[in-house]
């Protein structure tokens, strides 16, 4: 995504005037409490829900401090979340940027476990994952294992695509740590959405790694579990026969 050189706040609030939706002013009146005598008294909105807000933020990536800083005085609720939410990007990059630069130095498991998902996870939760994909290009097993497991801060928001994705490029890769991250996240999935997770092993889990197989299917009632194991076995059994 291109990023624009100069950003300006009249810019911005054209941007989000286009996504607005009057209807929803009269709820972000009423669920933030706006009336007489509460806590919101007064607050102005556009009409914009979260999603809309997110997407507009990648509209103006790289926000100047001196652009939050106005958007931080404006009378519109939506302005003023959007200026908060550029700070945060704006104080947490360079967290982002020395974890991306020094991360051969977190060369283990429980380095990148209690780690991938509160850094890269959450500073790409809005933004372009192509760094999860270089990673998982990477040569590096514990890149692979870093871009896997940075997704768990997207499942905790209900977002799997990526997930996926990076699941079919890595679940068969020869790294046991690297198919247990792969098990390990859709395991995750089927915590939030069993539905999703059942989907992907029906389609995908005869051609993957017994190892991400069995981690996925941890919370599978045991019925379920021995259908997908014995679906793969065939399959791989045909293979050899080949």
């Amino acid at each position: 995504m291109r990023v624009k050189e100069k950003i300006n706040v009249d810019e911005i609030e054209r941007s989000m005037r286009k996504f607005a939706d009057k209807k929803h002013i009269k709820f972000s009146q009423w669920y933030l409490k706006t009336g007489k005598g509460e806590h919101g008294e007064g607050d102005k909105f556009i009409g914009l829900r979260v999603p809309a807000i997110r997407k507009i933020s990648k509209l103006h990536l790289n926000m100047p401090l001196e652009c939050i800083q106005k958007l931080l005085q404006s009378p519109f609720h939506e302005m003023r979340y959007l200026a908060k939410k550029a700070a945060n990007d704006v104080a947490f990059k360079p967290i982002f940027d020395c974890y991306m630069l020094h991360r051969a130095s977190i060369n283990n498991w429980d380095l990148i476990d209690i780690s991938a998902h509160h850094v890269v996870g959450r500073y790409l939760i809005d933004k372009d994952r192509t760094p999860l994909y270089e990673l998982a290009k990477s040569e590096s097993m514990w890149d692979r294992r870093i871009a896997m497991v940075a997704t768990l801060h997207f499942i905790r928001a209900k977002e799997y695509t990526d997930t996926l994705r990076l699941a079919e490029l890595l679940y068969n890769d020869q790294r046991h740590l690297v198919q247990t991250g792969v098990g390990w996240m859709i395991k995750e999935i089927s915590n939030v959405s069993f539905s999703t997770a059942e989907c992907f092993i029906a389609e995908q889990g005869a051609k993957m790694h017994r190892t991400s197989l069995v981690y996925a299917m941890h919370h599978f009632p045991k019925t379920k579990r021995q259908k997908y194991l014995k679906s793969a076995r065939e399959v791989n059994n045909l293979l050899l026969l080949q």
